[in-house]
């Protein structure tokens, strides 16, 4: 399968999945997509693409990918949520409303083992701020 993710399903039935990628900035969650198969990703660095990261504009960012998302459950069969998501919070009410619309929810931990950089220059500051703050959820 060529390290695609894959489904096991009943035959004819119709599996909807949300995928929610967890991890630092430089870990790899981005790079991790081209190995998943999907047909929606919602990410706050969308957001970002065509202007320059801006810290005061993060929450309108992440109010865009909420947005984003919730069109998505009415469409799409698999739907990924690329960010940080470093505390529970962050991604728990994806989660909910994937649950509540029949969604198979599953969360994914990147970590940099790697030791990549982040491409969008976040300070080594802030980047140990989210280390110490990254809860797992078991």
């Amino acid at each position: 399968m060529d390290g695609q993710l894959v489904l096991r399903r009943k035959v004819g039935e119709v599996v909807k999945r949300v995928i929610i990628l967890r991890g630092l900035p430089g870990a790899g969650k981005t790079d991790l997509l081209e190995t998943l198969n999907y047909d929606v990703v919602c990410s706050a660095d969308d957001y970002f693409k065509d202007i320059p990261w801006d810290g005061n504009k993060l929450e309108t960012a992440h109010n865009e990918c909420w947005l984003k998302f919730i069109a998505a459950l009415s469409t799409a069969k698999t739907v990924v949520v690329d960010n940080t998501n470093t505390r529970k919070w962050e991604f728990e009410k994806y989660a909910k409303l994937a649950m509540a619309k029949g969604f198979r929810v599953t969360t994914l931990i990147v970590e940099n083992r790697q030791g990549s950089e982040s491409i969008h220059n976040v300070p080594k500051i802030t980047l140990r701020k989210m280390q110490e703050r990254f809860e797992v959820c078991l």
